[in-house]
């Protein structure tokens, strides 16, 4: 397997989720057409320390059409105006005057932005004033919308704190790639299980805000790791008007189909064809444990956990158990190379289109890497195990099997 730098991974971490985390910023622009009369904005702002030489771009879409407004600081000072049909989430970053501002921005776990002076802003109607020796420090006033995403933000800083604290408290990493692979599990199940805590306050806070685009956009963002059923029970709160918006209804569509990949529900069959071109059927692996792993050669996490599903593999195959790896991969020859240099004895299979595959659109997989455990029966039992915690779901399972077997 090539290596992969522990920077690399810890990076990661933090911006794996970017594009997701980067359709939370559009979504809440798709809820086309929910005011009549259009939202007019002034931003009017001021930094101490930009670099020489700076402008400050602000970005965010306006229906289906991004806007990427630019300017350039005076004194620091720096100005932009314009009109929306309701609350956007937007970027607001100064940078270099010689840079292009069509940048691709990391986003760490807490939502900051990372490598650049800038910061989200929910842009909302009327005058917003920004203030400070650098964005990411600045006290901005005028925007209600930003003033209950930053509420929303100030509940949850225990918790980006707790991940912070895991993150950089890790324990070094052993040379073997096993050891590498075992403690990034560690990291991801710790990471998983704060984003768990957190959702009582997220959901409470939607709840209580159900007339708020950041509850909006909190809950239409949302991906396979959350409960399906909670799920609809807050969609179903919001009023008429943002349940019938195309962002309404693309969420409840997406609630539906992780609702059929729930726990206890059998999984969607599917057929797609393996590197050779030859279909694969998932109704041929009847009457074995099978893992659907999702996964991409462009994934770091998931090449990471590789050695660990390889160890997996190579303990319980031999008793009626099988992987099929699902590829979001666009390019044949860079998913041959990972499997070729992971050396991932198991199934694969690929349509090559990306997150276009219709495999991972009809599991509702909108993040990498996800897996899901079904039983012989084809019903799922289980969800997103990763390393020494899918080992010893398995473990638990051949036991209870062998032991069913004696008696």
């Amino acid at each position: 397997m090539e290596s992969i730098d522990l920077d690399e991974f810890t990076n990661t971490i933090k911006i794996m989720k970017k594009s997701i985390i980067l359709a939370v910023l559009f979504l809440g622009s798709i809820a086309e057409g929910q005011t009549s009369n259009p939202l007019g904005f002034s931003i009017k702002g001021k930094v101490d320390q930009p670099e020489i030489s700076s402008q400050a771009v602000l970005q965010y879409w306006d229906g289906s059409k991004l806007i990427s407004d630019t300017t350039m600081l005076v004194n620091g000072s720096f100005a932009f105006k314009g009109s929306l049909s309701h609350p956007v989430k937007s970027t607001l970053s100064i940078i270099k005057a010689d840079l292009s501002p069509a940048f691709a921005i990391g986003i760490s776990f807490d939502d900051e932005i990372i490598g650049r002076d800038g910061i989200f802003l929910y842009l909302d109607k009327g005058d917003i004033r920004i203030k400070g020796q650098t964005l990411k420090t600045a006290i901005i006033k005028g925007s209600a919308a930003h003033g209950e995403y930053q509420a929303l933000q100030t509940s949850l800083n225990p918790f980006f704190e707790r991940k912070k604290e895991i993150i950089e408290g890790r324990a070094k990493l052993g040379a073997g790639e096993q050891s590498k692979s075992q403690e990034n599990d560690v990291i991801f199940a710790k990471l998983l299980a704060v984003s768990k805590d957190m959702e009582p306050i997220q959901n409470d806070f939607i709840k209580s805000h159900l007339n708020s685009y950041v509850s909006w956009d909190l809950i239409t963002a949302r991906n396979e790791i959350f409960d399906a059923a909670m799920q609809k029970e807050l969609l179903d709160l919001f009023p008429e008007n943002l349940r019938n918006s195309h962002a309404g209804k693309a969420a409840f569509a997406k609630q539906a189909l992780l609702s059929k990949t729930a726990i206890g529900r059998l999984a969607p069959l599917f057929t797609q064809n393996d590197p050779k071109g030859k279909p694969v059927l998932l109704a041929s692996l009847k009457g074995k444990y099978v893992l659907i792993d999702f996964w991409a050669s462009w994934c770091a996490p998931c090449r990471l956990e590789n050695p660990n599903l390889k160890r997996v593999y190579d303990k319980f195959r031999d008793n009626n158990f099988e992987i099929i790896a699902v590829s979001l991969d666009e390019k044949k020859d860079l998913w041959l190379k990972a499997i070729a240099d992971d050396g991932l004895p198991w199934l694969h299979v690929s349509d090559l289109k990306g997150w276009k595959n219709e495999v991972g659109m009809r599991y509702a997989v909108s993040s990498v890497p996800q897996n899901i455990l079904i039983d012989p029966d084809g019903v799922i039992i289980s969800k997103n195990l990763r390393g020494v915690v899918l080992e010893n779901k398995l473990s638990e399972i051949f036991k209870e099997k062998l032991k069913s077997e004696k008696i």
